[in-house]
């Protein structure tokens, strides 16, 4: 049995600004709206918005944030 947990006062508003940037941002784009946008809007980086909302689910029609400087975490570089 694991004790409810309660949700910190951050990620409430976090979540809360989240919602609210993404229904002004699908309203001004569209479907296709850049999650990048979602997350400026919100005033919060991308693994944020990640973490709070699509966290082992596929991005709306399987897309994935850009990633800058770099390759994805866990990559390793094939040799010979």
């Amino acid at each position: 049995m694991t004790p409810e947990r309660t949700a910190r006062a951050d990620a409430v508003r976090n979540s809360e600004r989240i919602l609210s940037a993404t229904r002004d941002v699908f309203a001004d784009l569209g479907p296709d709206a850049p999650l990048e946008e979602v997350a400026r809007r919100a005033g919060v980086g991308i693994r944020t918005l990640y973490r709070h909302f699509l966290q082992g689910r596929p991005a709306p029609g399987g897309r994935q944030p850009q990633r800058h400087g770099g390759p994805p975490r866990g990559h390793r570089a094939r040799r010979g």
